[in-house]
This record gives structure tokens, sequence and C-alpha cells, in this order.
């Protein structure tokens, strides 16, 4: 299935500003490369794998209830870490997951906001009955889930491998699924903008003739270096100034 994948995802190869939407399952997105080992998925890829797509190739990754599924921190962290490569600079990913803080701190009581109420109601088996078997079925919902994030445990495992302006969020109709607004962990974080020089903002001083009259080499300095640029264009100006002298 990941090597079919493979080769559907040739076909977009070269393209930019893509929109992926990894983990799918059947929450098919219109407008968005729909990824999952699901057959209704545009495109089957294992996300455990390598992603097939160029770096800086897309600008905006979401996934929703997929990231708990995989092991952590090895799984979790390689997924991670190949959305960050692949999402250009100030490219957001934006995940969604189960909410653990939630039903530990009513357990504990430093909170009641009714979550055993609706996990019997809406979420977790007949046998669920006691606090600790909705816990524990929160934590594995059978054998499926692999582990159970809270906002300090995500943000940390997406800041370590280069992730920035890391917040929760909320509910967002027009990206998350209804019947996932309760009970789920949405948060925004985006991939590092380019760092421009002050080189190469101001081009236009290395294209000056009286810049390139300055032999920069013959001065012992290297080309690459910032701070021998700004010295070659130190003494190009101070020439400037002084031709400027001689024909006053």
């Amino acid at each position: 299935m990941h090597r079919k994948g493979i080769r559907q995802v040739r076909k977009i190869t070269g393209q930019q500003h893509l929109r992926l939407h990894i983990g799918c399952g059947s929450k098919i997105k219109k407008e968005w490369i729909n990824i999952d080992l699901s057959p209704k998925a545009d495109i089957t890829l294992d996300a455990r794998e390598s992603l097939p797509f160029l770096e800086n190739s897309c600008s905006i990754i979401y996934s929703e209830h997929f990231l708990e599924h995989l092991d952590y921190p090895g799984d979790a962290n390689s997924f991670l870490r190949e959305c960050y490569r692949a999402l250009e600079p100030g490219g957001l990913f934006s995940v969604g997951v189960p909410d653990t803080e939630w039903p530990i701190v009513e357990y504990t009581g430093h909170r009641s906001e009714g979550y055993f109420a609706y996990a019997k109601e809406l979420w977790h088996p007949e046998w669920c009955q006691t606090e600790m078997e909705h816990i524990n079925y929160h934590f594995r919902q059978g054998d499926e889930r692999r582990f159970a994030y809270d906002f300090k445990t995500l943000a940390r495992a997406l800041s370590n491998v280069g992730f920035q302006e890391i917040q929760r969020r909320d509910f967002d109709p027009d990206l998350d699924s209804a019947d996932r607004k309760l009970g789920t962990l949405y948060v925004n974080a985006y991939k590092q903008k380019e760092k421009r020089s002050w080189l190469s903002k101001s081009s236009h001083y290395a294209l000056h003739p009286s810049v390139r009259s300055v032999k920069c080499a013959q001065q012992g300095a290297a080309p690459d270096s910032n701070s021998a640029a700004l010295n070659c264009r130190r003494r190009a100006l101070s020439l400037s100034n002084c031709d400027k002298l001689q024909q006053s």
C-alpha cells in the first residue's frame, strides 16, 4: 500500500503549497490531499514511513485523532520531523488529539466538567463503569492508541523537531470534525520562516559599480563572509566618496 502511495505522489511531484490531511480515515476533505491506509483516501501511505513529498512543498498539514495511534517517542517524533521537513517556511501544522488532561484532572477531583458522563454516553463501551475503567479505555481504546497527550507533552514534542509559535487553539468548524469538538486538544505550530541576512536584503549594494571595483580577494577577505562583505562595502563607499570630492 505504501509503495502504491509513493507512485501516486509522483504525479504531483513538483507542485507547491500542498494541503495534506494525514490519517483522514473516512473523513475526506475537499480540495485537500487526503492520506491514509484506508482505500477511501486520495493517496495510500503509511505515515510511519518517510513522507514522499518534497521539502518545503506544503503550506499546511492537518491531522486529527491520528498522532495518538503512533508509538511514542519513536514513530511519533519521526512523523513530526517529516511534517516539518515537508512544510514550506512559515507553513502550518495543525493537529488534534484526545485531551488526556481532562479525564485525569476530573479523576483527581480538581475539576468537574462531566467527562465520565460524556465518556459513558458518547465514546466508551458499556463495560466501562468505573472511573478507572474509563481512564484505561481513554488511554488504550482497546489496543489502538499508543500514547496519550496533554498540551505540555504535545508542545514539547513539536518544539523538539523545530516547530515554533506552538499554541492551543479553539475548535474550527471549517477545519475540524464536528463529532470531535468535545474532548479534543487542538494545537497549531509553525515551521520557522527563512531568515534573510542584511546582504540578501541589500543585494543592490553588490551590484553597484563602486562595490564591484573593490577586489576583496586582494584584501584577504573571504567572499562568503558577512563581515568581509561589510568591509568591502565600507571601502567601496569610501572610494566613491573620494571620487566625488576629487570631482568637486
